[in-house]
């Protein structure tokens, strides 16, 4: 079977690199991350996966974290230099790689960065329920159990009043007509 090019988007922080694998359902995944490259394999859709970056700069293993939900995988990498400037790209390599995209929902610009710099993360981001690379023993933990948690939940007392509201603004017109 063929490997496809594993889909890496990803944003940044002056001290951290947010990388996206958005595949649905992703299993089997192997996670190889080293101060200079991340290898990621899996299998999603029955289809199998293989990707490979080499860092524009190195990263910090031992605080980096990872999750794999059902929508995808999201990584977020330490930089082991904080106080070097913003990394021009993600990969040590220049020119185009058609599997790499930016993550423009996580985007922040560097000036407002102190402002917000959790903008972009997305509500359901909660670093909490993160994993960290493997670690004494490597073992390796599912998510199944976890499924949904950190998932949006919305006010309905909030979504009542707007529905209230249209009722009534309705009803305002029913009676305009009426008249």
């Amino acid at each position: 079977m063929a490997q496809l090019a594993t889909p890496f988007s990803w944003a940044q922080r002056r001290d951290r690199i947010f990388i996206s694998i958005n595949l649905r359902d992703i299993t089997e995944e192997k996670i190889d991350l080293q101060p200079t490259s991340l290898s990621f394999d899996c299998t999603s859709d029955k289809k199998q996966y293989h990707g490979v970056v080499n860092f524009y700069d190195e990263i910090d293993v031992e605080s980096s974290k990872k999750t794999i939900l059902g929508f995808g995988a999201r990584i977020v990498l330490f930089k082991k230099n904080t106080e070097a400037p913003y990394w021009p790209r993600l990969t040590k390599e220049g020119g185009k790689h058609n599997n790499i995209t930016f993550d423009w929902e996580r985007y922040i610009d560097s000036d407002e960065e102190g402002e917000d710099g959790d903008k972009g993360l997305g509500q359901d981001w909660d670093p909490s329920q993160m994993q960290h690379f493997g670690g004494p023993g490597g073992e390796e933990d599912s998510d199944d159990d976890e499924e949904g948690a950190g998932q949006n939940v919305n006010d309905l007392d909030d979504e009542e009043e707007i529905d209230a509201k249209k009722e009534e603004d309705n009803a305002d017109q029913n009676d305009e007509k009426k008249e």
